[in-house]
């Protein structure tokens, strides 16, 4: 069975970024980048990892051109949570969203439609959806393709960037009420370690 793998990244504030670079930063939902052949029966949201990062080629491992654009997002989205340098890098979740919202997205993405990405620091209205995250914890126990199928999605993961999920809400985020309240108590008790 062969599953599909898209990227996801929020939209970037244009009035940060550089306007020469801001042209090679893609955002939003991205189309199939690779098809995983997976055992529909085996397969776990963790094991899944091993074929997005590795290419067994008889007696040679090497890393998928897929894990590297993986590690190219993860280095050059924004870090609306603050999370070390050395982590976020190199870390990206796996979730999901449902046939609807990708439909949505596609729309979005032809000019169909005027909705935009679902972004908590934006004032206007929100009618697009964020990829939902497999707990960490449960990955290793919920089998890839049963899960999609029982939750009506296309046989399609997304792979978030470490630094859109929130350290306290554990969602795709970019900064929530119970993140931003978090990051605030620790950057007090932080400040008052160095009084």
């Amino acid at each position: 069975m062969r599953v599909g793998v898209r990227l996801f990244t929020f939209p970037m504030n244009e009035g940060v970024e550089h306007s020469y670079l801001l042209g090679t930063k893609m955002y939003g939902l991205s189309e199939i980048v690779e098809s995983l052949n997976v055992d529909e029966r085996k397969v776990t949201f963790e094991s899944i990892r091993h074929y997005i990062q590795l290419k067994e080629d008889g007696i040679m491992c090497r890393r998928t051109l897929l894990y590297r654009d993986i590690l190219n997002m993860c280095e050059y989205c924004t870090n609306p949570h603050g999370w070390t340098e050395s982590i976020r890098r190199a870390s990206y979740r796996i979730g999901y969203l449902t046939k609807d919202d990708i439909a949505a997205y596609e729309e979005m993405s032809t000019g169909k439609t005027k909705k935009k990405c679902k972004n908590t620091d934006a004032k206007e209205s929100v009618n697009m959806k964020v990829p939902v995250l497999i707990p960490l914890k449960a990955e290793s126990d919920i089998k890839v393709i049963p899960f999609l199928r029982e939750h009506k999605c296309d046989i399609e993961i997304v792979i978030v960037p470490l630094g859109h999920v929130g350290p306290a809400c554990d969602k795709c985020c970019q900064g929530c009420a119970v993140c931003t309240s978090v990051m605030k108590h620790n950057e007090q008790k932080l400040l008052a370690s160095y009084r």
